[in-house]
């Protein structure tokens, strides 16, 4: 052999290593690719599954009455509550695929963090919930009655009556 066979060899060896790597990415990509489309296709199809049989139980009827989706519509939400819970079913779906599909090509950092986005829907929507229902419970509840100063007499109250005893405070007992 002589030098220069042995100088084209060694200048092939990177080639050769990265047609190597390539060979083994090429499936996994293909894999992941085919994951994600499926996944996407199931989100599509739980977001309407999801909306249809909430409508058909009526459950906009129930968050209608309930005041949620005026509340949604006031805060400026063009969607109703059926719909945004369909939402969620798809992008839950959705990013459940992107985890699997980064997960097939190796990507550790991406799948954890998809992993922690999914972990932490559940903290959001219960946020998203409280408002409106303690709203929902603040209009349906009725309001204590306390003394005003127009509706109060000129004499102390007694502690019995809910005002404490002594004149320098007038507080609730």
């Amino acid at each position: 052999m002589s030098p220069l066979e042995l100088d084209f060899d060694l200048l092939l060896a990177p080639v050769r290593a990265f047609l190597v790597q390539a060979a083994d990415f090429v499936p996994r990509f293909i894999l992941a690719l085919v994951v994600i489309v499926v996944g996407w296709l199931l989100a599509k199809a739980a977001r309407f599954a999801i909306a249809k049989g909430l409508r058909a139980i009526n459950f906009q009827v129930v968050t209608q009455r309930a005041g949620l989706d005026a509340f949604l519509r006031d805060g400026g939400i063009g969607l109703d509550t059926t719909e945004i819970i369909a939402l969620v079913v798809y992008w839950l779906v959705i990013l459940g695929a992107l985890v699997v599909g980064f997960n097939s090509l190796g990507l550790v950092y991406v799948t954890d963090v998809l992993g922690r986005v999914i972990l932490f829907v559940p903290k959001v929507w219960s946020r998203c919930w409280c408002s409106p229902l303690a709203r929902i419970s603040r209009a349906s509840s009725p309001t204590p009655s306390r003394p005003t100063a127009a509706t109060s007499t000129s004499r102390t109250p007694s502690c019995s009556e809910g005002w404490r005893s002594t004149p320098s405070s007038r507080s609730w007992c």
